[in-house]
């Protein structure tokens, strides 16, 4: 349905529109109002900023893609598996930790795999929010790995090609999607390495960005921040579908 705005409107919806809770999806559509086109979304549900009552947003002009969150569309090599990410990451890292390595190794004796490892040795990643990453088709190639039965990370990877597809510690609220994902030349840019002081050599690694021993400040600051957006949330994934199979077979 389409509103019919007051002009009042028309110019207050911007500020809102900023502030809508990225979870929701909108149903958009364009309407034209004299020479002025406007992009109206509804919501059909109540949100925090709205609490009694569903809503309408308007964007005024033709730029409205601040209104509407960009959708990054990823798949496994074969493209069996494909994915989904609203936004941007919350960061682009490579991690250095032994376990992220060891993993990466272990993914990359499977047939077909991709290579995982960086040159520097350690394993790129785009960090989001679990609640703007979903996969749409393929889920039933999903296998988990974990390096050991206690621990609560997991590492997933499509079956249909051996595909690293993401890592996911199973108690946050953040999923770490691998950089094979990508098609080549459109990863975000690499804003630092973590865990450099589980190598044998740090001073080895390329000054290109940050080389961290451990975990920065800001590396835990962008993680709470995102947490607080999510209103401390902790979605779960629940598309993942049994044992990886690390023989190869």
């Amino acid at each position: 349905m389409i509103d019919r705005p007051s002009p009042a409107r028309l110019y207050a919806a911007p500020a809102a529109a900023r502030h809508a809770p990225s979870r929701y999806r909108f149903r958009a559509s364009i309407a034209s109002y004299g020479r002025t086109h406007c992009l109206v979304t509804t919501e059909t549900r109540c949100g925090p900023a709205w609490p009694h009552s569903p809503f309408h947003l308007v964007y005024v002009g033709t730029n409205w893609s601040r209104l509407m969150s960009k959708v990054t569309k990823l798949s496994c090599s074969c493209g069996a598996v494909e994915m989904e990410a609203d936004g941007s990451p919350i960061m682009s890292t490579e991690c250095l930790c032994t376990s992220c390595r060891s993993a990466a190794t272990t993914f990359e004796r499977l047939p077909g795999a991709k290579k995982l490892c960086e040159p520097s040795g350690g394993t790129r990643t785009e960090m989001y929010r679990k609640d703007r990453v979903r996969c749409v088709d393929g889920s039933d190639h999903l296998r988990e790995h974990r390096l050991t039965d206690q621990t609560k990370t997991r590492r997933v990877v499509a079956t249909c090609c051996n595909t690293p597809m993401f890592l996911d510690f199973t108690e946050g609220h953040w999923i770490d999607l691998y950089s094979v994902l990508w098609p080549e030349n459109t990863l975000p840019p690499l804003q630092m390495r973590t865990m450099a002081g589980d190598l044998d050599d740090p001073s080895k690694l390329p000054n290109d960005v940050p080389n961290l021993k451990s975990h920065s400040p800001t590396f835990f600051v962008r993680l709470i921040a995102a947490w607080i957006a999510m209103g401390f949330r902790r979605p779960k994934i629940d598309y993942v579908n049994g044992v990886l199979d690390i023989s190869g077979k």
